[in-house]
């Protein structure tokens, strides 16, 4: 049984995440066009709701924060929140070779924690994921290419200050981004206090409840104690449940009170926002692809049937 609350300094809100009021607003309009724009659209079912609310709650923070993204991997929450000036740091189970490009961007460094220690999420994560083809020689070449690879950056470069000026972030600096590999449940390497702000889009649901105490404890070690918090993850209107194909636990509001430590923003009914996710024609009609290979993921093979609600956590 999990009595213990580690992330209760400053008490947390949570507030389920209601599509119809959601999508299409201002906020979301700025996050769907960085996503456009920047060709980042193929993301889980209910991404661009989750970082439509955390882009909610960021864009009233201090520019030049330093920001932890927890279990960020290759997601966009990082890069959205560097093109809006913050200095992020993403620490993630996966460890991945980036573009060349991402260095000039944001001066990216890449480094596998001494304490990592890989799980059983990580083999998930393997067989969820479709390999691609490798690189025909000609491929490899071209990609090893300078010219090939300052145009790539070029083009990079141009979406995003593209997309920067639209939003009203051009006379922002570009934050710098660091990528580590780590287990969130014992990162050492990393001091106490470290960090002004976490985000989590959708990645604290992996971790297994025996061990989320210990992983939110960690966390709220590396933060500081008037840290900002956008935190996402999945949430039910059932009592807590694991959702086997994408390996997440799914909370009710019980454990969102206890193992979180934070209480409901208001009032909410989770059964009709489930069906507002069940019913709503823009998340259908932008399901990405991957989920139509694959029966380990949130949305197996493709099939529409969500079978559970975003929530945020704030402070």
């Amino acid at each position: 049984m999990i009595l213990a609350m580690p992330m209760s300094m400053p008490k947390l809100r949570f507030q389920y995440l209601d599509p119809d009021s959601i999508i299409g607003s201002p906020d979301f309009l700025v996050v769907e066009s960085f996503l456009k724009i920047t060709e980042r659209t193929q993301i889980g079912w209910h991404y661009i709701v989750d970082l439509t609310w955390i882009y909610s709650r960021a864009k009233h923070w201090p520019v030049g924060l330093r920001v932890l993204d927890a279990g960020g991997g290759s997601g966009p929450t990082q890069f959205l929140l560097a093109e809006m000036g913050m200095d992020v740091v993403n620490i993630d189970l996966v460890y991945r070779a980036a573009p060349l490009y991402y260095d000039k961007r944001y001066g990216l460094q890449t480094r596998r924690l001494d304490s990592y220690v890989e799980t059983d999420y990580l083999a998930h994560l393997h067989s969820s994921t479709t390999t691609r083809p490798r690189l025909g020689w000609l491929r490899q070449s071209m990609a090893r290419n300078t010219v090939v690879r300052q145009l790539r950056y070029r083009q990079y470069r141009h979406r995003h200050d593209h997309w920067r000026h639209m939003a009203g972030f051009s006379g922002r600096p570009v934050g710098q981004l660091t990528r580590l590999c780590g287990n969130l449940c014992h990162i050492p390497e990393i001091p106490a206090e470290s960090f002004d702000a976490i985000v989590s889009l959708s990645a604290l649901e992996h971790v297994p409840m025996a061990q989320l105490p210990t992983a939110l404890k960690e966390i709220d070690r590396v933060l500081k104690p008037d840290a900002y918090r956008a935190i996402t993850t999945a949430a039910t209107d059932k009592p807590t449940w694991y959702h086997e194909p994408s390996a997440g636990l799914c909370f009710d509001q019980i454990d969102l009170e206890r193992v979180f430590g934070a209480q409901l923003n208001g009032a909410a009914d989770v059964s009709a926002i489930l069906e507002k996710y069940r019913a709503s024609p823009y998340l259908y009609d932008h399901l990405a692809d991957f989920y139509k290979v694959s029966g380990k993921n949130g949305m197996p093979w493709g099939k529409w049937d969500p079978q559970y609600v975003p929530v945020g956590i704030r402070e």
